[in-house]
């Protein structure tokens, strides 16, 4: 999970903006229920396509990007259909995040720009988020409002003062999962050097075990970027073991491989995160796990990583 960094919660799109979409908001607060939304605007093509975009950091989807999921950062076609969730659930609040007491959900957030994320069915599951959302007192839950303003015979409106997920009304629930559209996950999440994430303080702790992040396939897939640089490197190893490259080629090849290290950095790519810890802790990852050679590695690191 890295920062998103290009949603702009002022510029919403304008399949959010339709009067249809006041009248579903409408609908749900009179009613007090998230379930009477249906999904045609916030599964808009245009609202998805968005959304899309900003999981590689751009503003707009060209046809050969490859979607992420923000929780994860998963591309589509490892974990399915990536989907548009809801930050704070919008029908429900899972009871074991409330004391045991049913809650109703943010049903006046059913269609708001800055509730709407994209996630893998892995991530926002039931077997994973689902209805979850953890505060640090559950007493600090939002009361409800009714964002709709006007009405016949004016035309609806709709103010999203208390409605903003970075706004004072929101933060001050003080949420136990990582939004990575207004908050940096670094200081939350980090790994060992297997590949495994773990969480870091109460907030990572609860975001790694709801969004499921642990899960095996995960693991196995961020091993896999990092065991084909070091089968790479070994092979290295072994053609200048065999005399079969001198030293300026065996060093031309080590610092290619260690150019891709720092490509796991590349925002646009799957996991991230990942990335920026095997950079940054390059000798428990992967110098230590080469028998011969260590020096030049090293040496070959510091050429390429300057």
């Amino acid at each position: 999970m890295i920062r998103i960094t290009h949603k702009d919660y002022n510029d919403v799109p304008e399949p959010l903006t339709r009067p249809g979409t006041f009248r579903q908001i409408q609908r749900a607060v009179l009613a007090g229920d998230g379930e009477r939304y249906n999904t045609t605007y916030y599964k808009d093509p245009v609202v998805v396509n968005k959304l899309k975009a900003f999981s590689v950091h751009k503003n707009n989807l060209d046809p050969d990007d490859k979607p992420k999921c923000y929780y994860c950062e998963s591309y589509t076609e490892h974990v399915a259909v990536l989907q548009v969730e809801h930050f704070r659930p919008k029908a429900k609040v899972s009871d074991v995040d409330n004391n045991n007491t049913a809650h109703t959900g943010y049903y006046w957030l059913g269609l708001e720009w800055s509730n709407l994320l994209l996630s893998c069915p892995n991530c926002n599951g039931k077997e994973a988020k689902g209805n979850r959302f953890p505060l640090e007192d559950f007493n600090d839950r939002a009361t409800p409002i009714n964002p709709i303003t006007g009405g016949a015979p004016l035309p609806l409106g709709y103010d999203r003062t208390n409605c903003i997920a970075d706004g004072p009304n929101l933060l001050n629930e003080r949420p136990l999962l990582i939004n990575p559209e207004y908050e940096d996950p670094t200081p939350f999440l980090t790994f060992d050097e297997f590949g495994q994430i773990h969480g870091i303080h109460e907030k990572g702790i609860k975001s790694v075990e709801i969004y499921n992040l642990k899960r095996a396939p995960l693991l196995s897939a961020r091993q896999d970027k990092l065991n084909a640089i070091i089968k790479d490197i070994n092979l290295a190893c072994a053609a200048r073991d065999l005399g079969k490259i001198d030293n300026n080629s065996f060093m031309v090849w080590l610092e290619a491989e260690c150019s891709k290290v720092l490509e796991l950095d590349n925002i646009r790519n799957e996991y991230c995160l990942w990335g920026r810890y095997i950079i940054a802790n390059f000798e428990t990852c992967i110098v230590s796990k080469i028998a011969t050679y260590k020096d030049q590695l090293r040496e070959a690191f510091r050429n390429v990583n300057t």
